[in-house]
């Protein structure tokens, strides 16, 4: 696989994940996978594009099981505690799929190198 079919398997998971209808762990097994795959290739990868690419979906993954945690909480009965409890959920959500975007540009930015 080359980093442009990386960077498309991890938008393909992330896609299927947002399509789930619940959001959780079964859901984002797939990007947790895209993403240790493509890391695993970036790290293969010399240049500062490849160390880039790797630490940016190590992040991604990071923030991935971040938000899976906050979806692990037992969710408040009164309205305003849930709500804020919901906008957490949801910002955290937003910023793992945030950073795979960040990864998916720096990975198109690889030009793989074959003698």
């Amino acid at each position: 696989m080359n980093a442009e079919d990386h960077a498309a398997a991890i938008v393909d998971a992330v896609d299927a994940a947002i399509a789930a209808p619940k959001i959780d762990r079964d859901a984002t097994a797939a990007v947790h996978t895209a993403l240790a795959r493509a890391r695993t290739f970036a790290v293969g990868i010399s240049g500062a594009d490849g160390e880039e690419a790797a630490i940016e979906l190590d992040y991604a993954d990071v923030l991935y099981k971040a938000y899976e945690r906050s979806t692990g909480a037992t969710t408040p009965d009164s309205p305003e505690p849930r709500i804020q409890h919901i906008s957490r959920q949801i910002l955290a959500l937003s910023r793992a799929v945030s950073q795979t975007n960040e990864a998916v540009m720096t990975l198109g930015r690889i030009k793989e190198v074959r003698q």
